[in-house]
Order: structure tokens, then C-alpha cells, then sequence
């Protein structure tokens, strides 16, 4: 499948869509669009529970949309940065997840690259793009319209 793009809110996303979303295993979710993931799905103590090593995903259902999110533990706590190494394990793990369990869309934000910090167009996106390109699952990647981010 080919990666796609998408403007509008990333909770706008096919019902049938999973969702994704960068985060630390420490269960914080503290600042961006994590606060938009807690307020609707609630699932930060999950993800704490969980124990995820960087690297690895903390998939979760939420019964409320009957919704499957998945977490891309990124980094060990909220205040970290994370490497490009570990974006691209998370996203391989999810891909992993994806296929085993047939998740036909993942619907993301651009992960990774608004308060955490890594470029976009040259580190993400071909990243996202290495993993999915081969893969059944089709990625959709939200930006919103008013601040393109």
C-alpha cells in the first residue's frame, strides 16, 4: 500500500481507521496531541500499565469508538526527544501488529516531528514510507488545515 495524505482532524478518520500516536512509556501524556488521545480515549494509565520498552507499541482498544490505537513508544518519559531509530522500531512494530491482526488503515499525525522534534519530509516521512510501502496497510497521514502540522 502506498502512504496518503489528508488534511482535516485525525479524529475525523474512518471509522474503520486505527489511530496512532507517539508517546513514552511512562504513561504521560502531557502536551499536543496526546492531550487530544487521553481527553478522548483516557488510555494514558493503560499505557503506563503496559510497560512497553522504547521501541515496541502499547496497542488499546477503545471500546467508546470500538477503535484500535495504537501507542509508539518512542521514548522512556514525556520530556524526552525521540531518535530516529526508535520511531522507525515503533512503526515497525506497529506494521507488524497491523498485519498479524488484519488492520486494513492506520490513520496518523505527522508523528514525531511536532514538539518532539524531528524533521518531517526528511527523516519521518521517508521512515514511514520504508515501512508501510510493502505492506497491505494503508497509511494515512492527517495534517490539519489551519496550522499545517
Amino acid at each position: 500500500m502506498t502512504v496518503h495524505s489528508k488534511i482535516g482532524s485525525l479524529f475525523s478518520a474512518h471509522p474503520w481507521s486505527a489511530l496512532g500516536q507517539c508517546c513514552a512509556s511512562n504513561g504521560r501524556f502531557g502536551a499536543g496531541i496526546a492531550l487530544s488521545f487521553q481527553a478522548r480515549y483516557g488510555q494514558s494509565r493503560q499505557v503506563q500499565a503496559m510497560n512497553v520498552p522504547v521501541g515496541g507499541i502499547a496497542p488499546i482498544f477503545a471500546a467508546n469508538e470500538q477503535r484500535l490505537i495504537y501507542n509508539l513508544i518512542t521514548k522512556r518519559f514525556h520530556w524526552q526527544k525521540p531518535t530516529p531509530q526508535d520511531v522507525r522500531r515503533s512503526l515497525l512494530a506497529m506494521r507488524r501488529h497491523a498485519e498479524h491482526y488484519h488492520v486494513p488503515i492506520i490513520s496518523l499525525p505527522r508523528i514525531a516531528s511536532g514538539l518532539d522534534g524531528l524533521d518531517w519530509h526528511n527523516v519521518v516521512l521517508p521512515i514511514i514510507h520504508d515501512i508501510f510501502d510493502a505492506s497491505p496497510v494503508a497509511v494515512y497521514i492527517y495534517t490539519l488545515p489551519e496550522n499545517g502540522v
